[in-house]
C-alpha cells in the first residue's frame, strides 16, 4: 500500500509503501522506500541507495527497508529517528553535457 504522496528529488521518483506481517495472525508492518525510474516506472539505470553506509552507492537495490515514512527537507531524506538518510539523486555518468551542434545558418543578406 502506498503511504504517502510520491514525490521527486533530482531524476528519482520516491514512493514509501507498507507491506504487512506474511501470518495473518501476526501484527506487524514493514516499509519501505522505493526509488522509481520516473519515465518509465521501472528501475533505475544506477544505485541511488548507499547499502554499505561507505558514501559509495556501489550496490545496486531498487528500494530499501524502512523504520516508517520519511521527511523530506530541502534536497535530503530523514528517517522517522531524525537521521539523514543518504541518496544519490543523478546518474554519475550522464552528468553535464552530452553534445553540442553548431548550427551554420546561411540567412540572406540584410536579413534582420
Amino acid at each position: 500500500m502506498i503511504l504517502d504522496q510520491p514525490f521527486m528529488l533530482g531524476d528519482v521518483l520516491f514512493v514509501t509503501v507498507s507491506k504487512p506481517n506474511a501470518d495473518p495472525c501476526s501484527a506487524g508492518i514493514t516499509y519501505w522506500l522505493l526509488a522509481v525510474n520516473p519515465k518509465t516506472g521501472g528501475a533505475l539505470n544506477f544505485n541511488v541507495f548507499d547499502l554499505a553506509g561507505d558514501g559509495s552507492f556501489s550496490e545496486r537495490a531498487s528500494g530499501i527497508q524502512i523504520e516508517g515514512p520519511v521527511t523530506r527537507i530541502g534536497g535530503n531524506l530523514y528517517t522517522p529517528d531524525g537521521s539523514r538518510l543518504p541518496v544519490q539523486l543523478f546518474d554519475p555518468v550522464n552528468q553535464g553535457r552530452f553534445n553540442w551542434q553548431i548550427l551554420n545558418f546561411n540567412l540572406p543578406t540584410g536579413y534582420p
